[in-house]
């Protein structure tokens, strides 16, 4: 997977913010450990043994790991939004949930934050959408086990898209967790800016 959460730099970036502010360095250092964690269990399955690899379910695992990582996004985006980020901060630290928090009337749920993510970040709302067939309970492993049994037909795979090969619709969601990643790191470095640079972040006020 993604190389670019082993770097230094990467690796560094919670440094950067604890030194302007611990509370907001403990918090990404969190997001770090969390996503390169996820990134990690990636690489895990990606090599794992012959007869794992043949399991024609296993891709299931990565939708499920991208909807996680895609929900360490929507908390970044979170902090991004909030004007006064210990507000953020207390709530997080003390296992609150995000949508107790509010920028004005409109309440930080998950559903809003994905919508917020859309904004900048194209497809990461169908991406999302397509990942929580897996990390809920659903009927989608059962059509899926359906349609593979006949190698070579048609069927309607990850995102709505028609495949021959499973090989070929592996390639496109790891394409998207790539892309994830790519999203996750461009909020870390967001926030890093904030801390950093505050007078050229880019933040949202409170209303």
């Amino acid at each position: 997977m993604d190389e670019r959460f082993a770097t230094k730099k990467v690796r560094n970036i919670y440094k950067k913010i604890e030194a302007v502010d611990e509370v907001a360095g403990k918090f990404t250092l969190s997001m770090v450990i969390y996503s390169s964690n996820i990134i990690k269990a990636m690489d895990i399955l990606d090599n794992a043994d012959a007869d794992l690899r043949k399991g024609k379910m296993l891709y299931q695992h990565n939708l499920m790991y991208m909807r996680m990582l895609i929900d360490c996004c929507t908390e970044l985006q979170a902090v991004l939004l909030i004007n006064k980020k210990e507000r953020y901060y207390s709530n997080y630290f003390a296992g609150n949930e995000t949508n107790r928090l509010k920028i004005g009337k409109q309440a930080l749920t998950r559903a809003f934050l994905i919508e917020e993510l859309d904004k900048v970040f194209e497809d990461i709302k169908e991406i999302y959408k397509e990942c929580c067939n897996w990390i809920h309970p659903s009927k989608a492993s059962i059509v899926r086990v359906a349609k593979y049994r006949k190698s070579g037909e048609e069927y309607v795979g990850y995102r709505g898209r028609i495949y021959t090969r499973m090989k070929k619709e592996k390639e496109d969601i790891l394409k998207d967790f790539d892309y994830c990643v790519d999203v996750l790191y461009t909020l870390l470095s967001t926030l890093k800016l904030y801390y950093l640079r505050p007078d050229i972040a880019a933040k949202t006020e409170e209303t």
